[in-house]
This record gives structure tokens, C-alpha cells and sequence, in this order.
């Protein structure tokens, strides 16, 4: 085997690990059906990024859990880049609304 095929080869092996991160965080608060994602763009196997996921805008009446993956689809175009270029998916499974209060007479 040849230094540029071993070398492509433990690129391979690298790239097809897997070794991307996959979090969910639960706050507790009861989840609605409502959820919300938002594809974003990271460089370098994710160390460079300055997305921001804004889980205000996307649920104003609370977060049941959030967290972010890296799919199939997102990992396609990170194999062909070698890395260069990693999309990721962030999302959130916004809460039930908070009950309103009944005035009693």
C-alpha cells in the first residue's frame, strides 16, 4: 500500500466514524408538537462557527428540549469537502402554552 492510499484510507476511516457530536438538552416543561430547525453552516469538522440558535424567537412561550445533529444530508457534503465545510442541524421542541388563569367571581 502506498503512503497516499494509506493516508486516504485513514481519511476514510476518519471521516466515516462518525465522530460529530449529537446533543438534546430537556428542560423538564411539557413538550408541544410544535418544532422548529434551523440548518447551519460550520467550517473544519464544526470548530469554527458563530451560529446562534435564538430559542426565544423560535418558541416564545418556552423550550421543552433542544440540541443539535448532524444527519445523513448534513454529512454529505462534509465527506466531499474533506471537512471544509459542516453543516449541522439545531432544533427545538417548543412547550406547551401555560395555562391561563380563570377569574372566579
Amino acid at each position: 500500500m502506498t503512503s497516499k492510499s494509506l493516508a486516504a484510507a485513514v481519511l476514510a476511516s476518519l471521516m466515516l466514524t462518525g465522530c460529530a457530536m449529537n446533543y438534546t438538552f430537556l428542560t423538564g416543561l411539557s413538550a408541544s408538537t410544535q418544532r422548529v430547525e434551523e440548518t447551519q453552516s460550520q467550517a473544519l469538522f464544526g470548530w469554527m462557527s458563530d451560529n446562534v440558535f435564538d430559542l426565544d424567537k423560535a418558541c416564545p412561550q418556552g423550550v421543552a428540549e433542544f440540541g443539535s445533529y448532524i444527519s445523513f444530508t448534513n454529512w454529505l457534503p462534509s465527506f466531499f469537502t474533506l471537512g471544509l465545510y459542516t453543516p449541522r442541524t439545531a432544533y427545538a421542541v417548543c412547550a406547551q402554552p401555560a395555562p391561563t388563569a380563570q377569574a372566579t367571581p
